[in-house]
């Protein structure tokens, strides 16, 4: 078994993975990250994005992807 399936399995199994079974993120959860904590990390991040946006030439197209464990609030509105 190669250790990509060997992680897929224990990540994502219908009823035994970790995302499946252990959703919880935060205080009460297995970890936390700093958005969960304060939104100052989101808000240093928002302005880094602006600057290297403008730095680029404010182009037509700009994607921002949030990638990596968490609940997704560093893109959220209300941060």
């Amino acid at each position: 078994i190669s250790l990509a399936r060997f992680m897929r399995e224990c990540l994502t199994h219908p009823e035994l993975g970790y995302y499946v079974s252990r959703a919880d993120i935060g205080a009460h959860g297995d970890f936390t990250t700093s958005p969960e904590q304060t939104p100052v990390f989101s808000r240093l991040l928002a302005k880094w994005c602006d600057w290297s946006y403008e730095a680029m030439g404010s182009p037509e197209y700009f994607r921002l992807i949030e990638l990596g464990p968490g609940t997704g609030k560093n893109t959220s509105p209300e941060q």
